[in-house]
């Protein structure tokens, strides 16, 4: 997330998108992208992926997954985005699949912790985002090829080092609070 954080700071472009480094966005995915912005002038695009199972990731497991990742295409107040994002779990929270007003970006991204978080570092930075933006469009264009079950989501770990990984998850929870108060 640091170096995330640094790479955000440093920019200077109109918008900003994320990749995560085992994935791939599509040939088309900026000039589509900016076809939409064009169209919704949104300070948040959201945009559907392409999922490639990887590591034995069963079909069911995809298909949840390509739901929870769909945009809505629906106009939507932040407020809900939110809502759906945070409280109700329905909408991505990922930084991925998105693209953002850099202005709005690089000031959240200010108030991003140093910390090195290995998990819901995308959750985090979203919610801060997500405060500072007023609007928000989905797009259903599949512009993301997302490796699912590469990377971090596809590491074989034992009980003892799930539940340690998972509970770095809780220090989020803080630095969330911590951003609100």
């Amino acid at each position: 997330s640091k170096a995330r954080k640094d790479g955000v700071c440093c920019s200077v472009g109109n918008h900003i998108l994320f990749l995560d480094a085992d994935d791939r966005l599509m040939e088309n995915a900026c000039e589509r992208l900016l076809e939409a912005y064009t169209e919704k002038s949104a300070d948040i695009i959201q945009f559907a992926a392409y999922i490639n199972a990887c590591n034995g990731i069963g079909k069911n497991k995809v298909d949840e997954v390509e739901e929870y990742l769909c945009p809505c295409c629906e106009e939507i107040s932040i407020e809900k985005v939110q809502d759906l994002c945070f409280r109700i779990g329905s909408l991505s929270h990922s930084l991925w699949g998105k693209m953002f007003d850099g202005d709005i970006c690089r000031k959240s991204f200010r108030y991003v912790s140093d910390e090195k978080m290995v998990m819901a570092e995308d959750l985090y930075a979203y919610f801060i985002i997500s405060v500072f933006s007023q609007t928000y469009a989905g797009i259903s264009d599949k512009l993301y090829w997302y490796n699912y079950g590469a990377g971090i989501t596809g590491e074989a770990r034992d009980f003892y080092e799930s539940f340690e990984h998972n509970s770095k998850q809780l220090s989020v929870a803080s630095r969330c609070s911590e951003f609100i108060e």
